[in-house]
């Protein structure tokens, strides 16, 4: 009888260490997941805010970029301008000055 009730005994406590384990796997396990969702939620947002940062980023590098070039097609319109009026007035030069001979060699045969 009595290694019956021992047997008895062991049983219950086995019963007993396995929920208490159990109960430990579980609360080990919740509090797994509780860690890897409560990460999961900041990378989210970090990497939202990264993206956010990048897109921020790119869109004033365009807007750098943009005026930049309209700054440099303002130069290089400016500088086409320039040249043309310098191109007029040597073409004018070049003229008057053809005109002169000309007229120089209409007076030398008159």
């Amino acid at each position: 009888m009595q290694l019956q009730a021992d047997h008895s005994r062991l049983q219950i406590q086995i019963l007993n260490n396995i929920s208490e384990v159990n109960y430990f796997i579980q609360s080990n396990f919740d509090q797994t997941n509780t860690v890897i969702q409560t990460n999961y939620v900041k990378a989210d947002q970090q990497l939202n805010d990264i993206t956010a940062k990048l897109n921020n980023n790119i869109l004033k590098n365009q807007n750098e970029l943009n005026t930049k070039l309209v700054q440099n097609q303002d130069y290089a319109n400016e500088q086409i301008a320039l040249t043309q009026t310098n191109m007029n007035q040597q073409l004018q030069d070049l003229l008057k000055e053809v005109e002169r001979i000309y007229l120089q060699k209409v007076d030398y045969k008159c």
